[in-house]
């Protein structure tokens, strides 16, 4: 008897290049972008209100009311996973919380794991606002009702 197949696929965006995005987001939606090599001298204030302004530009952009084409590194979860259907269907959907024991289970080993997080100088928990989550969720409604996606905080 032949062992079932199982479908995994990886996705790495490596350091991706938005040269064009980053020009539209600058004049066109006003957002004030860090250079490339300064994100570490970006303060709390600063990413708080990029990331904001970056999250209003999504709300039209995956609503298809923009110039620029949804980018895979931000589509919503939902997009992601009809576009991956219409070639395969998926065998197993993990939510990121099950990944330390799921994965280790899934390669037929006994202990879990710790996901190694980014390297970011501020984590999101500090730029996370009320406004930031109610945005967020208005730009990927979808995702939280597909999902059951509550409040982050």
């Amino acid at each position: 008897m032949s062992q079932p197949r199982v479908s995994v696929i990886v996705v790495s965006h490596g350091r991706p290049h938005f040269a064009t995005a980053r020009r539209v987001l600058s004049k066109t939606y006003g957002l004030v972008l860090p250079s490339q090599s300064g994100v570490q001298d970006w303060s709390l204030e600063a990413q708080r209100a990029g990331f904001l302004q970056f999250l209003k530009f999504l709300r039209g952009n995956l609503a298809g009311q923009t110039g620029l084409p949804v980018d895979p590194a931000w589509a919503s979860q939902t997009a992601i996973l009809q576009g991956m259907a219409q070639v395969k269907l998926l065998d197993l959907l993990l939510r990121a919380e099950e990944l330390p024991n799921a994965l280790p289970a899934l390669a037929g080993q006994d202990q879990a794991f710790v996901l190694p997080n980014p390297c970011d100088p501020i984590s999101l928990s500090e730029v996370y606002t009320t406004e930031i989550e109610d945005v967020c969720a208005e730009a990927y409604r979808r995702d939280y009702v597909s999902f059951g996606f509550g409040s982050w905080a």
